[in-house]
């Protein structure tokens, strides 16, 4: 058992990821809750897959940008279940594009990122020694 005081201070350390928005943000206590299963509805065309593909993205970026994953970690796990058939992957290239985290990959890495495959250290590398 637990007093309605106990629940309020655990509920207080829940995590929260941003939506990207600070009024939806605001609207659901600083975002969506992790460890949570969160249902988006709404009419066609009314955002709900551009936001479940930013949120995917947004989770898994580290914490200092507002992410939840931790260095040296494995990154957290997102499930996706997408009930309309509206999930593309390209659009998560683009949104990732779009936040300036992959705009400059190589087409080779676009493809793994696309493909669900993680990219591999010496990869990363030498993606980051054609920057320098």
């Amino acid at each position: 058992e637990m007093s309605a005081g106990q629940l309020l201070e655990q509920r207080k350390t829940i995590q929260r990821v941003s939506t990207g928005r600070k009024s939806i943000d605001h609207l659901l206590n600083g975002g969506i809750e992790c460890g949570a299963v969160t249902e988006i509805f709404g009419e066609n065309g009314s955002g709900k897959t551009q936001l479940s593909h930013s949120l995917a993205i947004q989770v898994q970026l580290p914490i200092e940008q507002g992410g939840l994953a931790e260095t040296g970690k494995a990154p957290p796990l997102v499930l996706y279940i997408d009930t309309e058939n509206t999930f593309r992957p390209e659009r998560i290239v683009s949104i990732l594009a779009g936040k300036k985290l992959i705009s400059d990959y190589p087409d080779v890495l676009k493809t793994k990122i696309l493909e669900g495959k993680l990219l591999r250290e010496d990869e990363l590398k030498a993606k980051n020694d054609t920057e320098e």
